[in-house]
């Protein structure tokens, strides 16, 4: 199988939420629809990745994909972790280093 990786990474504030909404959508569902299988990794600290995560959601539903995972990359381990393991389909922590 042949995998394809996205990582999406952007503001905090976003201007013309609607027109980036849009594009990303547009971006998502033809990978979707034309990659084998996809992983999108993102972080959650902004307006940005709330929307990608967001756009990433509703493409998956929209084109009833089951080739992609959502993957959320975390520095350190945070207090609301359950929260994120049930949007999310895998959460990443780096490597600890010695």
């Amino acid at each position: 199988m042949f995998l394809y990786r996205v990582s999406f990474i952007g503001h905090r504030r976003l201007d013309r939420i609607k027109e980036i909404e849009y594009k990303l959508s547009a971006v998502i569902t033809d990978l979707l629809r034309h990659k084998e299988y996809v992983e999108f990794y993102l972080g959650r600290n902004g307006d940005f990745d709330i929307l990608a995560a967001s756009a990433v959601k509703q493409a998956q539903k929209e084109t009833d994909a089951n080739n992609s995972s959502l993957i959320l990359l975390l520095p350190y381990h945070v207090a609301d972790e359950k929260y994120y393991e049930k949007y999310y389909d895998e959460i990443m922590f780096p490597v600890e280093r010695d």
